[in-house]
């Protein structure tokens, strides 16, 4: 079985970061990916403008940006799934889809999964019009067509903005009286041509009719469009292979498990900021590091609880 010191699960913002940290602290590190590709979540995002430091750039512009300082620093991400997760005599075991792995110290950066609609039709057209994230129908031909966005958060927000500057047309359901966001985001979106917002508008039903979805809304009003993309909730992967583990707001990095951490959107169980995800991997390759050199007395206060992995 391989393995490294320190295994990053999930080569987004925070796990970059993380990844990036151990090999400058000295440890060896493998930076596993279920994609394959570098950025996360990041890679939808319209426009990143409270980095510190960079000018605002787009998502897929910042992923490109993360590649280039893994490649600076000879981190690869490994394309791999982690199925299981267990502590083991020597630290932790692994099992992926094509090798088991052993470290150390494993760090989990495996972000958020999206909360699906639970409406009538909604599984049955996910992946044939219904979408969660927007670069998963970048490559449809929108220019000009009506895309429904469902929700009113920052996402929504954000994939709104996204569409209308690819040349969509865009209706933004919300199903309370006002959009969940504000300051700048809010302003940009109220002044974008291109974005209609249909308040108290409740999906209750989604069908195909013909090349079209059609939404039907609580009021009994039917909507068409060319692609659904619903932004309702995400929550914590890091669920999937620690699954006791509960998202928390606090101030440090790790758990329960010495030298198991949880970083990024992951420990927050929800869409976070690319600076705070950065935060949590570096504190937490640095932790670790303090950890596995036998100095971990002055470690930082715990994030989450993590039992019976």
């Amino acid at each position: 079985m391989s393995g490294a010191d320190v295994v990053v699960v999930g080569a987004g913002p925070a796990g970059c970061a993380a990844a990036v940290q151990c090999r400058r602290l000295g440890l060896s590190v493998l930076l596993l990916e279920e994609s394959g590709e570098v950025g996360g979540l990041a890679c939808n995002a319209q426009r990143i403008e409270n980095y510190p430091g960079l000018a605002p750039l787009s998502g897929p512009e910042f992923a490109a940006r993360l590649a280039a300082h893994l490649s600076r620093f000879e981190v690869t991400p490994r394309r791999e799934r982690v199925e299981t997760l267990q502590i083991c005599e020597e630290g932790f075991s692994l099992r992926g889809t094509t090798a088991d792995l052993g470290a150390r110290a494993v760090i989990v950066a495996t972000g958020t999964r999206p909360r699906r609609l639970t409406i009538p039709g909604a599984a049955e057209l996910e992946g044939r019009g219904l979408y969660y994230e927007y670069r998963h129908l970048q490559a449809l031909p929108i220019r000009s067509e009506l895309v429904i966005v469902i929700g009113g958060g920052e996402a929504a927000c954000d994939y709104a903005l996204s569409l209308a500057s690819a040349g969509a047309r865009v209706r933004l359901l919300i199903r309370g009286r006002q959009l969940r966001v504000r300051g700048h985001l809010f302003e940009r979106v109220m002044a974008q041509e291109g974005i209609e917002c249909l308040r108290e508008a409740a999906p209750v039903a989604l069908d195909r009719e013909g090349r079209q979805l059609q939404v039907t809304l609580a009021d009994s009003r039917r909507l068409r469009a060319v692609a659904i993309l619903a932004a309702v909730g995400r929550f914590s992967a890091a669920v999937d292979l620690v699954p006791s583990f509960q998202p928390a707001d606090g101030t440090g990095i790790g758990g329960g498990n010495q030298g198991l951490f949880v970083v990024g959107d992951a420990r927050r169980g929800r869409l976070g900021q690319v600076g705070i995800a950065v935060g949590d991997g570096l504190a937490a390759a640095m932790d670790a590091a303090r950890l596995l050199e036998g100095t971990a007395a002055d470690r930082a206060p715990h994030m989450g609880r993590l039992e019976g992995v």
